[in-house]
């Protein structure tokens, strides 16, 4: 018995020692599973935590400056590259009455062919630009579009036949504004973010001082030195400042590829024709065409205007001249308020006071108070497109796109001279009682039309009236 208690005992002791033994196990494995859980987790969230640093750390690498003394250069570059062009213009009436006098009735139908040339080459080639900044990178194509500008303006300073300015002056000088200008576009928006659109409203203010200030300038040097020096004057003053800006400018980073990778590139790597897929930047695309061809209107005809009412030709050129002057203070005041209130919000908020200026004080403007009233207004408002159309393109494209939407853009811009040539062949066989009045409806209506198609963007990207876009 002693026996059989012993065992029976010795047995629940065993049992009791074995449960308890593999509840520890049990505990022992519960422990291990936890921590590696535990462990695993933690693993999980400093694997989070680590890429929300790289994103951040990308996002500042990437980061874009207000200014600094490389982004103010590239702004000068800009400023630059609109005072040469403007200038250039200045150069077909002193041509016509000095150098090819002689040549013809249709002299002034030829050296208009030049600007014609010139205008086509500057929006017509941002297709060629955007193909050789992809395969061949931003500061090579900054060297290249130096050599076609500079070239250009020097080589027009030795033209002795009209054929040789349409080489010069137009397709090559054209050619080289062109990849300058699209380079410098796409590149501030990497300077600047809250400042980006004053930034584009001071580039866009160089056509402003151009038209006001470079032709006394360069009738100076044409009577002291002559036309070709005028040129190459022009020539050697792009010349430093541009190479200025190929030793400080550089593509976005996230551009910066090895040269297989850039020479491998296919067609839609280079053009993302996504972008004519956004409902959006199509009806920008319509808006831009149309403002840019009615704003150039009153520009072009406010001289003969004037004189048709018995006006002197200096009144004329007076007019044109505050019109620019205000052209140059508004632009930079559009970027200020656009930074603060959003590209397109002032752009409806602009053009429609262009609207009503060309309503309610140019279809009454019959003495030179009234027509200076008109071009105080219309010169502040009118010329804010070129302030806005690079910031609008990127609210509704985004930076990266950026470069093939300002292409498409300023091919469609080639578009608006039909629009004004169209208006000038109306008119010269019109009845109306009233003189000018299809250039005065063309402007008004046109910008009211797009007034009505920006009201129709912003409701689509955000259905909020006083949201910033």
């Amino acid at each position: 018995n002693n026996n059989d208690y012993y065992v029976e005992n010795n047995n629940h002791d065993t049992m009791i020692s074995d449960s308890t033994g593999s509840d520890s196990v049990r505990r022992n494995f519960d422990n291990q599973d936890e921590a590696f859980y535990h462990k695993e987790d933690i693993q999980q969230q400093q694997h989070e935590q680590n890429t929300i640093k790289e994103t951040k750390k990308k996002k500042e690498d990437n980061a874009i400056a207000d200014g600094g003394c490389a982004g103010w250069l590239v702004v000068l570059g800009g400023v630059l590259v609109q005072f040469i062009t403007i200038g250039i213009g200045v150069m077909q009436a002193y041509y016509e009455q000095h150098v090819f006098s002689n040549d013809g009735s249709n002299i002034r139908f030829q050296l208009g062919f030049v600007s014609s040339c010139l205008f086509a080459s500057l929006n017509g080639l941002g297709a060629v630009f955007q193909i050789l900044r992809s395969i061949l990178g931003t500061r090579i194509v900054l060297v290249i579009g130096t050599l076609f500008l500079s070239t250009g303006l020097i080589t027009a300073g030795f033209s002795t036949q009209i054929w040789h300015l349409y080489i010069t002056q137009g397709i090559c000088f054209g050619t080289g504004a062109c990849f300058m200008y699209m380079t410098l576009t796409i590149i501030v928006p990497q300077y600047f973010c809250r400042k980006r659109n004053l930034a584009f409203g001071i580039i866009a203010a160089g056509t402003g001082i151009g038209g006001a200030v470079i032709p006394f300038i360069m009738t100076t040097i044409n009577k002291t030195l002559g036309s070709g020096w005028t040129y190459r004057i022009l020539g050697f003053v792009s010349i430093i400042f541009n190479v200025i800006i190929c030793l400080v400018v550089k593509g976005p980073r996230y551009q910066q590829q090895t040269k297989i990778e850039r020479c491998t590139k296919k067609l839609n790597d280079i053009f993302d024709f996504q972008v004519l897929k956004n409902p959006n930047f199509v009806l920008w695309c319509l808006a831009a065409t149309v403002q840019l061809a009615v704003y150039a209107s009153p520009f072009f005809i406010i001289p003969t205007y004037a004189t048709f009412y018995g006006l002197s030709d200096s009144h004329g050129s007076s007019l044109v001249t505050v019109g620019n002057i205000m052209n140059f203070f508004g632009r930079i005041i559009c970027g200020l308020l656009a930074d603060k209130f959003g590209p397109i919000n002032m752009n409806i908020f602009f053009s429609s006071i262009s609207a009503l200026s060309c309503f309610l004080i140019w279809t009454f403007a019959d003495n030179y108070g009234m027509m200076m009233t008109f071009m105080v207004i219309f010169g502040f408002v009118g010329g804010i497109y070129f302030t806005l159309m690079p910031t609008i393109t990127v609210t509704i494209l985004g930076v990266e796109k950026l470069p093939t939407g300002i292409s498409i853009v300023l091919l469609c811009n080639v578009i608006s001279i039909l629009f004004t040539n169209m208006v000038s062949a109306i008119d010269s066989n019109s009845t109306s009682p009233q003189p000018f009045m299809t250039y005065k409806m063309f402007t008004g209506v046109g910008f009211s039309f797009v007034v009505i198609i920006m009201i129709w963007i912003k409701f689509r990207i955000n259905k909020k009236i006083d949201v910033k876009v």
